[in-house]
C-alpha cells in the first residue's frame, strides 16, 4: 500500500532533525523506517522467487543475506518503542491472572491472538513486534531460505512439507512458551532510525 520511493523521502525528513521528544514523533521515526524495510523485504522476496525459478544461486544467496539483515534491522528499530514489544503485551496479559495457572492461560491467549489465531487462521492478526519476530518469523524465514538454497544447489523441488512442518513447530513452540522478552524500549528511536536510514538509503 505504500510506495518505497515515497517512504524513503518521508523517512529522510523524519531523520534530518530531532523535531520533538513526544511519543508520537518517536513512533513515526520507528514506523516509517519499519514500513520501508518491510516493503524492501517483500520486494526482495519477489526477486528471490525469480532467482529460484532461474536457478541463479549467487543472486539468491545475496538476496537471502539482505533479507536476513533487514529482519535484524527491523527488530533493532522496533525494540526502541513500547508499541512494538511482545514483552509488554505478554506482561499485561499475565497481569490479569491471580495464580500462575491463570497467568499462563492469559499469556497463551495473548500469544495465540497474534500468531496461530486458534490454529485455523495462522497470522490473521500478525504483528511485527520484538519477540515474535525473533522467535517465530525469523526462524521461519531462515528455514525457508535454507530450503530454497538447497533446492537450487541440488536441482530438486522445494520441500514444502518440511517447510510447513517447521513453520508450525516454530508457531506452537512460541505460543506455549513463557520466555520473557523486553517490556521496556531499548535504544533511542531517533538515533537508530537515522542510522538505519543512512544505511538503507545508500544501498
Amino acid at each position: 500500500p505504500y510506495n518505497n520511493a515515497d517512504l524513503i523521502k518521508v523517512w529522510d525528513l523524519f531523520t534530518q532533525n530531532r523535531l520533538s521528544e513526544t511519543p508520537s514523533f518517536r513512533f513515526d521515526c520507528v514506523n516509517v523506517g519499519r514500513q520501508y524495510m518491510e516493503n524492501r523485504f517483500h520486494l526482495d522476496f519477489f526477486q528471490l522467487m525469480d532467482a529460484y525459478r532461474k536457478k541463479d544461486l549467487a543472486r539468491a544467496e545475496a538476496l537471502v543475506a539482505e533479507m536476513t539483515e533487514l529482519m535484524d534491522d527491523v527488530n533493532r528499530l522496533i525494540s526502541t518503542h513500547h508499541y512494538y514489544l511482545c514483552g509488554k503485551w505478554n506482561k499485561e496479559a499475565r497481569s490479569w491472572g491471580r495464580t500462575k495457572a491463570e497467568q499462563d492461560y492469559y499469556e497463551f491467549d495473548a500469544r495465540s491472538i497474534i500468531s496461530i489465531w486458534g490454529g485455523k487462521l495462522s497470522h490473521y492478526a500478525n504483528r511485527c513486534w520484538n519477540g515474535i519476530l525473533d522467535d517465530v518469523y525469523k526462524p521461519t524465514w531462515v528455514n525457508f531460505f535454507d530450503l530454497i538454497l538447497y533446492s537450487i544447489k541440488t536441482d530438486t523441488a522445494f520441500n514444502y512439507a518440511r517447510f510447513m512442518t517447521l513453520a508450525s513447530y516454530f508457531e506452537w513452540n512460541w505460543v506455549t512458551a513463557h520466555q520473557e522478552y523486553i517490556s521496556e524500549p531499548v535504544g533511542d528511536s531517533y538515533d537508530i532510525s537515522r542510522e538505519l536510514y543512512q544505511k538503507w538509503s545508500a544501498r
